[in-house]
């Protein structure tokens, strides 16, 4: 499969509002690196959500986040399904040193087990729901109109 960046020039400065349409239409899976890892970066509180996190949810993608511990349960917290069904999520709770390549190594195992027929159907209810679940939440980042899905 095909790796596809979300700038085309990857020195350039963070484009919150930017969308490639060929990733959030023609992408079932998004390898979301959020802006904090460690939670003692977070200044706002203890989990932010960016909008590359929401842009995964609002264009109904199978995310994998590397980001800070315990960020997937924060999901979870909020009513956001995530997809411990099809991928193995024991990496949120490892510890820093690790998390990121326990996430890469989850997405790995998940493609080698499925078709990408096979994630899509088997997470098609859920990616719909957090779909419906964002709508509903009150965020900072007003995005949904954005997303060409």
């Amino acid at each position: 499969m095909p790796l596809i960046y979300d700038l085309e020039d990857l020195g350039n400065s963070c484009q919150p509002f930017a969308i490639n349409e060929t990733i959030f239409n023609d992408c079932l899976i998004n390898l979301v690196t959020e802006t904090f890892y460690l939670n003692h970066w977070n200044y706002d509180s203890e989990m932010f959500i960016t909008e590359k996190t929401i842009k995964a949810i609002l264009s109904k993608q199978i995310f994998i986040i590397v980001g800070p511990r315990h960020f997937l349960k924060y999901l979870r917290s909020m009513g956001i399904q995530t997809f411990g069904n099809v991928i193995d999520e024991s990496y949120d709770d490892e510890p820093d040193e690790t998390r990121l390549f326990s996430a890469i190594d989850a997405l790995k195992s998940s493609m080698e087990k499925y078709t990408l027929t096979e994630l899509s159907d088997l997470t098609r209810d859920i990616r719909f729901k957090n779909h419906k679940t964002y709508l509903k939440l009150k965020f900072n980042i007003n995005l949904p109109q954005m997303i060409l899905k």
